[in-house]
């Protein structure tokens, strides 16, 4: 609440005063401003690497099938032990950089992970089943939920191909569904 702002503040403005070698008098000058001025008064001590880092997230997409197999929720048709998940775990787990980018950008909308990488995505990637679906229908997301609409395909090859396809095939196009 209100004490916890007024808290983080305080906190905030004491230790912009010992970066920036304040008086004890502009000390308890800052100490008196609004939080959104302390607020502001702490933003300016971020470098632009940081202020990167807290906008964009973690440049670095890096992860694994353990890190996929805990931070991706299966639901609506699937849980975590079926075949079109564990298709799905391990060719995210085998994709390249750029390809993880594509992914990202598809389920989510951007490229990125936030700051503290997939475990601190919010809502976290949920893949849900794409009823009346198979091998032909290609998946497809909710951006704003990070929802992936999963067909029950036969095979991981399947998977592969129609998952590149319908990255593929989004680039550019915004579909409200």
């Amino acid at each position: 609440g209100a004490a916890a702002v007024g808290a983080a503040a305080a906190a905030t403005t004491t230790a912009a005063a010992a970066v920036t070698g304040e008086t004890a008098a502009e000390e308890v000058a800052c100490k008196s401003m609004p939080a959104t001025s302390a607020a502001m008064l702490a933003l300016r001590l971020l470098t632009p690497a940081e202020w990167n880092h807290l906008a964009a997230g973690d440049g670095d997409v890096a992860w694994d099938a353990a890190t996929l197999e805990e931070c991706l929720v299966a639901t609506n048709g699937y849980d975590k032990r079926s075949p079109p998940f564990r298709f799905l775990i391990a060719e995210l787990a085998e994709m390249n950089v750029s390809e993880r980018r594509a992914f990202l950008k598809f389920a989510t909308g951007t490229p990125h992970l936030p700051a503290g990488g997939l475990s601190a995505l919010r809502p976290p990637l949920t893949v849900v089943e794409k009823r009346g679906a198979g091998d032909d229908a290609l998946t497809s997301v909710s951006t704003c939920l990070h929802f992936t609409k999963l067909p029950p395909y036969s095979s991981r090859e399947v998977l592969k191909t129609q998952l590149a396809r319908s990255i593929a095939e989004s680039e550019g196009v915004i579909d409200i569904s």
